[in-house]
C-alpha cells in the first residue's frame, strides 16, 4: 500500500534530478579546484632583462668598438622565481642585470575559480543537509505506517489460524457426532424407537451446542478484526493501555482457558517431541497430568513410559505400572535400562517396511522434573557409570522417532535447553521441538503471586523470540 508518507519518502531518497542537481554543484567545485591549482598564469609574473656593465670605463670601450647591450636580440623574460633564485646564489651576477619591463602574475581568474568551488562545496552541502531533514521528518510517519501494517497482517493471521483450527474442529465434531447418530441407528434392532429417537436427538444436540461454541470463538476473533488499525488511524488507536473500552473489547476475544485448551490439544495431537519450562509451583505436574489425559483420549492405544523422582499418579500411570522411579542407589542403572529399551523399541520400529508404519501404535514418553534427573544422568555419563548415551536417543526420537509414532514431554524450570542433554539442538533442530512456556498468577499464603519468569527471559533473550518486532508485539 503506496501511502503519501512512503511515496514522499522514497521520492526524496531516489529522485534523479536532486541527484543531478547535487553531482552537477559537486562535479562544478572539483572542477574549479583543479583549474585554480593548474592555471599557470595565476602563479607568476615575469620581468624583461638584459645584461648592461656598470663599470663606464667598459662602458666606454665598448662605445668606440660600436658594441651595444640591451638591443632586442638581447632582452629576455625571466620568471620571478628564477630572479629570486639568481638574488640568492649570483648577487655579483644579478646585480649587473638591467629590468626593462615587468608582467606582475595575473590573478584575474583565481578569485573566480575560487569562488566556484566555494559555492559548489557550500551547495552539495545544503543540498545533503536539506534531504537529510527532509527524510527525518518522514521516517516517523514511515515507521508507524509499516508498524500498523504489520499489527494488520499479525492479526489477519492469527484469525486466519484460529479459523482453520475452528474449522477442523467442527469437522471432527461432525464425524464424532454422525458416527454417534449411525450407531444409534444400528442398534434399532435392539431399542425401542422412542429411545432410537432420543439418542439421535441427544447427539443431535450436542452437536448443535458445540457448534454454538465453536461460533462464539470465531466471532470473538472477528471482533479483534475490527479492531485492526484501519487507514488513518495511529497504531495507539488500536493497543491503547489507556483505552479501557479498547481494552475491554480485546478481553473479550482472548480467553486464557479456550486459548490453552487449543493448545494443549494441538500439542497432544502433534508429532513433534515438547518441552514445558515453567516456575516451580506454577502447575507443571498439572499440565503433564492433562497432557497424558488429552493424548489417551485421542489416542487410547497409546503407550506411555515415565521417567519421574516423585511418586505421582501421572494420571493412572503409575497404577499401570508404567512409571520408572530415578531414586536411591540403583537410580543410574534403573535409567540405564529405561533408555535401552527405549532404544531397543526404536530401532524395531525403525526396521519396518514403509507399509507398516500407520500401524504403529503411539509411543510417549514421559520426562517429569527432567532438570534434575539430566543432571544426575550426565554427570554419570562422563564417569562412564552410564552405558547409553540418553541424549543420543531423545535426538533419534526428536527427528527421526516422530514419523515412527515416538514423542517426548519433558517438563523444566528454566529456559536452558541444553539441560536436555541433545547436544545436537541447534537452530534447525530446534523447529522440530515444541516449546510450552507457563506462566500464570495465584493465590498463595493469602497474598496473589505472579509466576512469569520464564515467559519475560524469553522475551528479554533471543533463545525463544528472535525478532525485536514480535517481542514488542507480545510484551502489549
Amino acid at each position: 500500500m503506496q501511502t503519501p508518507n512512503t511515496q514522499a519518502l522514497k521520492s526524496t531518497v531516489r529522485s534523479v534530478p536532486f541527484k543531478l542537481l547535487v553531482l552537477s554543484c559537486a562535479a562544478a567545485a572539483i572542477g574549479s579546484l583543479a583549474m585554480n591549482y593548474t592555471d599557470s598564469r595565476a602563479t607568476v609574473g615575469y620581468t624583461q632583462i638584459c645584461f648592461k656593465p656598470t663599470d663606464p670605463k667598459i662602458l666606454e670601450r665598448a662605445k668606440k668598438k660600436g658594441i651595444q647591450y640591451c638591443t632586442a636580440d638581447k632582452r629576455h623574460w625571466i620568471s620571478d622565481p628564477i630572479l629570486s633564485d639568481w638574488e640568492r646564489t649570483e648577487s655579483e651576477f644579478y646585480n649587473k642585470l638591467t629590468r626593462l619591463k615587468t608582467l606582475p602574475a595575473q590573478t584575474q581568474s583565481k578569485w573566480i575559480y575560487g569562488a566556484v568551488a566555494v559555492i559548489g562545496g557550500l551547495s552539495v552541502a545544503g543540498l545533503g543537509a536539506a534531504r537529510l531533514n527532509l527524510i527525518n521528518r518522514l521516517v516517523p510517519g514511515y515507521r508507524k505506517e509499516v508498524q500498523a501494517q504489520w499489527h494488520r497482517d499479525a492479526v489477519r493471521n492469527g484469525v486466519q489460524m484460529a479459523s482453520d483450527v475452528i474449522d477442523g474442529r467442527k469437522a471432527v465434531l461432525n464425524k464424532q457426532y454422525r458416527s454417534e447418530i449411525d450407531l444409534a441407528r444400528d442398534q434399532s434392532a435392539y431399542l425401542t424407537p422412542e429411545e432410537i429417537n432420543a439418542q439421535i436427538q441427544e447427539a443431535e444436540l450436542m452437536q448443535a451446542q458445540q457448534q454454538a461454541y465453536l461460533q462464539g470463538q470465531q466471532e470473538a476473533q472477528n471482533v479483534q478484526v475490527s479492531q485492526a488499525q484501519l487507514p488513518g488511524q495511529s497504531i495507539n488507536d488500536v493497543t491503547n493501555p489507556g483505552d479501557k473500552v479498547k481494552q475491554s473489547k480485546q478481553s473479550q476475544s482472548l480467553e486464557l482457558g479456550n486459548a490453552a485448551e487449543e493448545v494443549l490439544n494441538c500439542i497432544a495431537r502433534a508429532d513433534n517431541s515438547t518441552v514445558l519450562v515453567g516456575d516451580p509451583g506454577t502447575g507443571k505436574s498439572t499440565i503433564t497430568n492433562d497432557y497424558i489425559s488429552r493424548v489417551r483420549a485421542i489416542y487410547p492405544d497409546a503407550n506411555f513410559r515415565v521417567l519421574a523422582v516423585k511418586n505421582d499418579s501421572f494420571s493412572g500411570l503409575n497404577a499401570e505400572g508404567k512409571v520408572t522411579r530415578f531414586i536411591g542407589d540403583d537410580a543410574i542403572e534403573t535409567a540405564n535400562s529405561f533408555f535401552t529399551s527405549l532404544k531397543v523399541e526404536y530401532n524395531r520400529r525403525l526396521a519396518l517396511p514403509e507399509s507398516e508404519r500407520d500401524k504403529l501404535t503411539p509411543l510417549v514418553v514421559i520426562l517429569d522434573d527432567w532438570l534434575s534427573i539430566a543432571g544426575a544422568l550426565t554427570k554419570a555419563l562422563k564417569d562412564k557409570l552410564l552405558t547409553i548415551d540418553y541424549g543420543q536417543v531423545l535426538f533419534d526420537i526428536l527427528i527421526i522417532g516422530r514419523e515412527y509414532n515416538m514423542k517426548f514431554f519433558a517438563n523444566l524450570h528454566s529456559l536452558n535447553l541444553a539441560a536436555i542433554g541433545i547436544e545436537q539442538l541447534d537452530s534447525n533442530t530446534r523447529a522440530c521441538l515444541n516449546m510450552l512456556l507457563l506462566g500464570n498468577r495465584y493465590q498463595k499464603d493469602g497474598r496473589e503471586v505472579d509466576a512469569y519468569k520464564v515467559i519475560e527471559q524469553a522475551l528479554s533473550g533471543n533463545q525463544v523470540v528472535p525478532n525485536q518486532k514480535d517481542k514488542d508485539k507480545l510484551r502489549e
